[in-house]
């Protein structure tokens, strides 16, 4: 299974996702990583998506 994801929640178009299972993550989704990986690049996604 080949997975595209857009962690800007942009729309794609239909024909760049061919053959994909959509997977959508959340500003939420990216602070829990950082809580439990102290992953620096999790916490600047995190700070991207809140400030959008």
């Amino acid at each position: 299974m080949k997975l595209c994801y857009n962690y800007t929640c942009e729309v794609t178009p239909k024909s760049s996702r061919k053959g994909c299972d959509r997977v959508i993550l959340s500003a939420e989704f990216f602070w829990r990583l950082f809580e439990k990986t102290g992953s620096i690049a999790a916490y600047i996604l995190y700070r991207r998506m809140v400030l959008q």
